[in-house]
């Protein structure tokens, strides 16, 4: 449990390599793991390693598909990158388990309107 420790406490202070390196052992400790995937998923965010980011939030999602954050947070990145299909997919996967979330809602709504498909985004607007 010290790995877990000392990640933390690089994170909190801002020195997310050193925080990640530690997190990285210690799911090498415990592979089945999800929180520990995301807390890496989300380290990886903060260093820009955005592909890294989505396998980690692909793990946590094989691992435990009841995480409604790992949708959002995949929907996030692709909405970004602009891959507004793929982003719908992730934010319609997280709404079929969480319906009432009306951020998320918003934000699919948008992306259905980029997407001009006109039928669905009535739904929102």
């Amino acid at each position: 449990m010290a790995t877990a420790y000392f990640a933390a406490y690089h994170n909190s202070n801002n020195k997310f390599k050193e925080s990640a390196d530690y997190r990285n052992k210690f799911l090498k400790q415990q592979p089945d793991n999800a929180t520990g995937y995301f807390q890496i998923g989300m380290i990886q965010e903060k260093l820009a390693m955005n592909d890294e980011a989505l396998v980690s939030h692909n793990k946590i999602i094989k691992l435990n598909p009841d995480v409604g954050d790992a949708y959002i947070v995949k929907a996030r990145f692709y909405e970004a990158a602009g891959k507004f299909n793929s982003a719908i997919k992730e934010y319609e996967k997280y709404i079929s388990v969480f319906p009432d979330n009306m951020f998320v809602l918003i934000y699919l709504g948008k992306c259905y309107y980029k997407t001009q498909i006109i039928q669905k985004q009535k739904r929102f607007f």
